[in-house]
């Protein structure tokens, strides 16, 4: 994980770099910058919708198991 992280902070410098020593524009540094957030949130929507690990999520609390007040009281 840590590769994407450089490798995002890497094109961003690029960019930065190359609009400050007028190699590219204004315009094609923002659908740059665009391109290098995009390449890093979308995979990471993606992964967070369908990789989910569920075996590591507690299994729902039906309403019945809930605790009531005299729980709370206890600290059950």
């Amino acid at each position: 994980m840590d590769s994407i992280y450089l490798l995002t902070s890497f094109w961003f410098l690029a960019a930065v770099l190359s609009t400050i020593l007028n190699i590219i524009s204004q315009a094609l540094y923002s659908y740059i910058v665009g391109a290098v957030f995009a390449s890093a949130v979308i995979p990471t929507l993606i992964a967070n919708k369908f990789f989910l690990p569920e075996h590591l999520l507690e299994p729902p609390m039906l309403d019945d198991r809930a605790p009531d007040e005299r729980d709370i009281i206890r600290k059950l």
